[in-house]
């Protein structure tokens, strides 16, 4: 133990961040006093780290998280604390669930494809299409998170045919003869019992995201500008695009 703690805290960070889950690393930090001391006042960088590597599409993943855990979750805390000071923890939970949901929906997607000998290019992340389509729902319940500007900006970034892929990647989710079943753990249902989660659940949000999408490639043809009415039609009367 004499050679551990001749280390110096910088090593020490670089131990911790090897790990590859955050519960591994706080095993280590109850291994010795200077190994908790260290984790103690450095927990949130090393946990960052750590996610940093285990998540795809990291900083996509986050902005959702975030988005999610204020207009959700209700976390008012959130709005009230400068980026730079937020912790994992206050959104660490929603992060990982998001993860978990876009990493299973990926999954049978791309099975999927190959049952159906489908062989798209691989030009496209799957994770971040999937926190798009759950960023776009989110949207359409709660117009007042004014996600519009940013939704259109990143929309008309992909491609024609990544938004292809992304469509149909949609439409898969929301197929009655889909594949992907997702967890429904106990505490994702309402008094009735059924799921909350817009997330995986067919109904207007996600028939919203098809809309919406479908709208970007119509462009071409009904003139710029369309996806905007598409966005703010239901912004402004909660009644869905024009016709």
């Amino acid at each position: 133990m004499v050679g551990l703690l001749s280390l110096s805290n910088e090593l020490f960070l670089n131990i911790f961040t090897s790990c590859t889950t955050i519960q591994s690393a706080a095993s280590l930090s109850r291994v010795d006093k200077t190994l908790n001391s260290v984790w103690c006042k450095h927990n949130n960088h090393i946990a960052t780290s750590i996610l940093r590597q285990q998540i795809p599409e990291y900083k996509d993943a986050v902005n959702l998280a975030l988005l999610e855990e204020l207009w959700l979750n209700k976390n008012s805390q959130l709005a009230s604390t400068p980026f730079t000071k937020l912790r994992v923890s206050s959104y660490g939970k929603q992060l990982l669930r998001i993860t978990k949901l876009a990493t299973s929906a990926s999954a049978a997607h791309i099975a999927h494809n190959k049952h159906m000998q489908i062989f798209p290019p691989d030009q496209i992340s799957l994770h971040a299409a999937y926190y798009l389509m759950r960023e776009i729902a989110l949207a359409y319940l709660h117009p007042g998170a004014q996600l519009q500007d940013a939704l259109c900006q990143t929309l008309r970034s992909y491609s024609k045919e990544d938004l292809n892929r992304i469509g149909r990647f949609c439409e898969f989710l929301c197929g009655p003869l889909s594949e992907w079943t997702p967890p429904a753990d106990e505490d994702e249902r309402d008094e009735g019992g059924e799921q909350w989660d817009f997330g995986y659940v067919v109904g207007e949000p996600w028939k919203y995201v098809d809309r919406v999408l479908r709208a970007v490639l119509e462009e071409r043809f009904r003139g710029k500008g369309w996806l905007e009415r598409v966005l703010e039609t239901h912004v402004n009367n909660n009644r869905g695009p024009p016709e």
